[in-house]
């Protein structure tokens, strides 16, 4: 099966995302290694500034990764919801089985509600 488009788009977002927070970290790392601390106080308070500009930085590319399997879930729910409600509708100015229609979209809607 051949993946669309938008399959290997997000398939190569994916790839930029976890190469960027490793990159985030790896740069971190060789910042925090090859460090003189001790030579002037200013150059000193710059240096941990940069080490907690990447740190922040790592940390808000992981909570980024975190978070988009549940944006992807959201969204394909959202979008299920709003095709059964379209086909209640559709059910409903034909006049054909409206309440098992209404029984379904009522059930799936709930799923959907906040607890």
């Amino acid at each position: 099966m051949t993946e669309t488009n938008a399959q290997v788009a997000q398939r190569i977002q994916e790839k930029y995302d976890f190469y960027t927070v490793s990159l985030t970290f790896t740069l971190l790392a060789l910042a925090v290694q090859s460090a003189t601390l001790k030579d002037s106080a200013p150059k000193d308070m710059l240096e941990l500034g940069g080490w907690t500009l990447l740190f922040l930085s790592g940390i808000c590319g992981l909570s980024r990764l975190r978070r988009t399997p549940k944006v992807f879930r959201l969204h394909h729910g959202s979008a299920q919801t709003k095709s059964d409600i379209s086909r209640f509708e559709k059910a409903r100015l034909e006049g054909n089985a409206v309440s098992n229609h209404r029984r379904r979209v009522r059930t799936i809607s709930m799923n959907y509600l906040p607890d």
